[in-house]
């Protein structure tokens, strides 16, 4: 009888440790079960609560237009959890953000800091990442910013600064941004047609740039009511912004404070 009593408890305790082993290795094999990948200089992993971190060394690869599914979304690796998305986080190596890379990525929050060392933002990079709803900040060593790479990134706030040492900012790249309310241009950055259309939060700009930009064609400020902004520039270029096309009719043209 006491046999039989010390078989059980033995077998009980047998079938708890394997039970408990068991638990352990579906636990890790879950941990385990990451989303992500690597493709390229670039590596990619999404968290359990949304947040997709890109990291990496060097440019991020180029997406097209003619690599969409049938619900409309780019082929980025990443794009098929775009319903998932909470907020994305660029870390320091990457020095180019693909084109559609992040393409109608409608769940990102919050703000948006784009890494040091980040040399320019490829054509349609965050097209429709409408769901932004703090800062965006841009950094220096940027070089260029490319068409419609912000189109209709409208939940954007505050200031829009771009750093000192970008040279160009393509057609349509802060279109329909209607949250940024004021904006800051670095000397000598070239600005093409529409850059700024439909920034309608826009109430203060400051241009840096002692020789007024040159649109050679259409205006960066279309559907923006330039007549009831406020246009900050170098004193020595003020009677040069009152005669430039464009920027002669801005509402109100004042001398930058200490400059």
């Amino acid at each position: 009888m006491k046999s039989m009593r010390k078989t059980k408890k033995l077998v009980c305790l047998l079938t708890l440790t394997v039970m408990f082993f068991l638990l352990v290795v579906i636990t890790a094999c879950n941990k385990d079960k990451t989303i992500g990948g690597k493709d390229g200089n670039i590596t990619w992993h999404l968290s359990d609560d949304g947040i997709l971190t890109i990291s990496g060394h060097g440019d991020m690869k180029n997406y097209k237009e003619d690599d969409f599914d049938d619900r409309g979304y780019i082929h980025a690796p990443w794009a098929k959890y775009s319903n998932s998305f909470t907020a994305l986080v660029i870390e320091e190596g990457v020095t180019h953000i693909g084109s559609y890379a992040f393409y109608y990525c409608r769940g990102f929050t919050g703000s948006l800091v784009l890494p040091a060392g980040l040399k320019s933002i490829g054509f349609k990079s965050f097209e429709c990442c409408s769901g932004f709803t703090g800062n965006l900040t841009l950094p220096t060593g940027l070089r260029y910013i490319s068409n419609e790479a912000f189109f209709n990134c409208r939940g954007f706030t505050g200031n829009l600064t771009i750093p000192e040492g970008v040279t160009n900012i393509y057609s349509g790249a802060f279109a329909c941004c209607s949250g940024f309310n004021s904006l800051t241009i670095p000397e000598g950055t070239f600005i093409g047609s529409g850059v700024f259309n439909k920034c309608i939060g826009l109430t203060y700009i400051i241009n840096n740039s002692i020789e007024p930009q040159n649109i050679k064609y259409d205006s960066p400020f279309f559907n923006v009511p330039i007549n009831d902004i406020t246009l900050h520039v170098p004193i020595i270029a003020l009677e040069k912004y009152r005669t430039s096309p464009i920027w002669k009719d801005f509402g109100n043209i004042v001398a930058i404070e200490n400059k």
